[in-house]
């Protein structure tokens, strides 16, 4: 049946096998079918290697799993080219003996220190360890989340790449190079409707106290960042107040800004960004009335004649009471589109469910909105 039927047919296997990616029992069960199907099932087996037992305190199993995948990888150094994504804690051991792998194909890379790790100071004794995997031939992403203590670590784990590294995007911890990978929100502009209410932002580098250091580090010359194609940035609303100042006037092409946890009072900073066309705004447990009113304030600030384009607001509430208030960011933001919303073209907004306020309802609320053609409802949650 396997020689004739249709799964013969080597395209038509190999999409039968990507449709199974996400399952490992699965992918595991179609390697031992034939020779023909284990190689597209290894494919994805081996695309994603995680590490990450120290981040529960297992360590012992990390050394385990890593050493059998370098027994592994020797015998067959084909399968260790098939990695492309790579998680791993600041465990000195398992480091160095990554690092020792052909890891000829990784190109997404993330480094988790727990605070275990900080303590006894594993982020210094791993630098040279991670300086071998950050000069891989094919890295493109590199995420670092947990307890790094301050940006002079980060330094010195970039040091000796001096503005080597051409970014398209900062979201949260993340340092992500231009090329091939992304978080999926730089493509936010093109897609008819973002719909990330699932997706949890990844935690802070470090303590925003340390994010002033930020300003040095960029005006060093051995800051290993080239930032002038930077096109997205996602982060907490109090770290853009820090990091805005020594970041605005090395981002010539951001386009896309979105700020977490922002508040009525919060600043974005945004008259000198000309070229943002998206700000998404994830306001924290904040009643309607006032959400509305902190759009429109911010909004407010855009330069006129600007080309921004896209507004989406997260709020975490919803009431039928909040009709009015929906009403009149209605009217205010079709009245600034006379002045520095000129070139605005989508409104989103990311409401969680409730069985009183239908889809029908919302855009009751917005009729200046839908008949401009503006209006995109998100429920996500």
């Amino acid at each position: 049946m396997l020689r004739g039927g249709v799964l013969a047919i080597p395209e038509i296997l190999d999409l039968t096998i990507d449709h199974l990616s996400s399952s490992k029992p699965d992918l595991s069960s179609c390697a031992l079918v034939s020779r023909l199907w284990l190689k597209r099932a290894q494919y994805h087996i081996f695309a994603n290697i995680s590490l990450t037992r120290a981040l529960s305190g297992n360590e012992t199993e990390d050394h385990k799993a890593v050493w059998k995948l370098y027994a592994l990888f020797e015998k067959n150094p084909r399968l260790a080219s098939l990695v492309r994504s790579l998680s791993a804690s600041l465990e000195i051991c398992v480091l160095i003996t990554l690092a020792r792998m052909p890891l000829s194909n990784l190109n997404t890379l993330t480094l988790y220190c727990t605070s275990p790790q900080r303590a006894r100071r594993a982020d210094r004794v791993a630098i040279p360890a991670v300086q071998r995997l950050l000069r891989l031939p094919a890295i493109r992403v590199v995420n670092l989340d947990g307890a790094y203590p301050s940006i002079p670590v980060l330094n010195d784990f970039f040091h000796g790449f001096s503005r080597t590294i051409t970014l398209k995007g900062i979201h949260g911890g993340q340092f992500i190079e231009t090329g091939e990978g992304g978080t999926g929100d730089d493509d936010a502009l093109t897609q008819p409707t973002l719909r990330d209410g699932n997706v949890r932002p990844r935690p802070p580098l470090f303590g925003l106290a340390a994010s002033k250091g930020f300003g040095p580090w960029l005006g060093n010359p051995a800051f290993p960042f080239d930032l002038s194609d930077v096109a997205m940035i996602v982060t907490m609303t109090d770290y853009w107040a820090v990091l805005h100042g020594p970041l605005i006037p090395a981002l010539p092409k951001l386009t896309y800004l979105k700020l977490l946890e922002f508040s009525g009072s919060a600043q974005p900073y945004l008259t000198t960004l000309p070229l943002l066309r998206k700000l998404k705004l994830s306001f924290v447990p904040y009643d309607a009335a006032g959400a509305c009113a902190a759009c429109v304030r911010t909004l407010g600030r855009l330069a006129p004649g600007s080309c921004f384009a896209v507004l989406s607001v997260r709020l975490h509430t919803l009431a039928p009471a909040d009709e009015a208030a929906f009403r009149r960011l209605d009217a205010d933001v079709v009245a600034l589109s006379k002045t520095v919303l000129r070139s605005l073209a989508r409104v989103e907004f990311n409401l969680p469910k409730r069985q009183d306020v239908t889809a029908a309802t919302l855009e009751s609320w917005f009729p200046k909105m839908v008949a401009q053609n503006w209006l995109d409802v998100v429920r996500v949650y």
